[in-house]
């Protein structure tokens, strides 16, 4: 699978009591989402999920915004941590 057509997006520097359904609750209006999978840190950073989609279009989306902000109801903000090499083509 190329890197154009991963259906994943990786989500970093999350608050520590960050839950999958707020996750769910914040991306699931820019697709269908089939899984999250969500890591705590472990005390070794802060948490991070991989959100994948039914379609990879829509990830492709999201990766192309480079600098999305999302901002939690506590106002914490965290950024959807891009790689340089996601660009809309």
């Amino acid at each position: 699978m190329s890197r154009d057509n991963d259906p994943r997006v990786y989500v970093g520097n999350l608050p520590p009591d960050i839950r999958q359904k707020e996750l769910e609750t914040l991306f699931e209006k820019y697709g269908k989402i089939v899984n999250i999978n969500l890591k705590n840190g472990d005390g070794r950073g802060p948490p991070f999920a991989f959100i994948e989609y039914d379609d990879y279009r829509y990830a492709r989306w999201i990766k192309c915004c480079l600098y999305l902000f999302i901002f939690l109801e506590d106002n914490e903000s965290c950024m959807i941590d891009l790689m340089k090499y996601y660009f809309c083509t």
